[in-house]
């Protein structure tokens, strides 16, 4: 099962109801990844990242952003060095 069927299979249990405009996108990644484990945080923190890492899951599905701006848009963040160890860890 990759990324794009699990996405899929949650939006089936969902109803198929998708918001048109929505910050609910695949920020990092591939949807084409075979997906191994699923981690599912309120928030993508360093330290939850590198849990869901050594649990074994390559799928994260957060509710917050996973940078530091409610649509995750990062022009404002290129600079950040924290944005890139954080990008590089993902």
């Amino acid at each position: 099962m990759n990324v794009r069927d699990v996405i899929s299979g949650i939006m089936e249990l969902n109803g198929k109801e998708r918001v048109k405009e929505t910050c609910d996108v695949l920020l990092e990644g591939n949807w084409e990844e075979p997906v191994k484990g699923i981690a599912v945080t309120f928030m993508a923190t360093v330290e939850v990242i590198r849990k869901a890492v050594d649990a074994g899951c390559n799928l994260i599905i957060t509710h917050e952003p996973i940078y530091f701006t409610g649509q995750d848009k990062l022009s404002c963040v290129q600079n950040n060095p924290v944005y890139h160890k954080k990008k590089a860890l993902i």
